[in-house]
């Protein structure tokens, strides 16, 4: 499907060309069904994947639809985040820790934080204090724990 619609979206790419060159409607009419059927391809293919993943259980689906696949940051699960066994458990709130904390400080703190609570510390920076110097080292940070979780599970 995913192929089909890159196919698609190609014809499309060329049926624009020609609907300029030629200055036909007709042919941007085709270039927009195109590009619609290639979204709907895209859409029906991201559908049956997900049903896939689900079915096999590599993605849990929450009562509210929220995605609760295991390794998926808690802030954006709701605030609780799966356990090892499947179940759920509440993840606390670190909000409060980083109030009132000077950058130096919050960034020294960033090094000693998993991933869930980066995740919560970056929110909390973009929503209230925004400094620059902790929004750097906090993705500094993730992009260390994501690149060793990767070369690990590569290797």
């Amino acid at each position: 499907m995913i192929i089909s619609s890159v196919g698609l979206l190609v014809l499309a790419f060329v049926l624009v060309i020609v609907g300029i060159v030629k200055s036909g409607v007709s042919y941007l009419v085709l270039s927009a069904l195109a590009t619609l059927t290639a979204g709907g391809l895209l859409y029906a293919s991201f559908v049956y994947y997900r049903n896939k993943a689900i079915a096999e259980g590599r993605m849990q689906i929450g009562p509210d639809g929220a995605v609760l696949t295991p390794g998926y940051p808690a802030a954006y699960t709701g605030g609780t985040a799966p356990s090892s066994n499947g179940s759920r458990r509440p993840t606390p709130s670190f909000t409060n820790t980083f109030e009132g904390l000077d950058a130096k400080r919050t960034v020294a703190l960033a090094e000693t934080l998993n991933l869930d609570e980066l995740h919560e510390l970056r929110r909390f920076e973009v929503e209230a204090e925004n400094r620059k110097t902790v929004l750097r080292a906090v993705d500094a940070r993730i992009n260390t724990i994501v690149s060793v979780r990767r070369s690990v599970s590569s290797s």
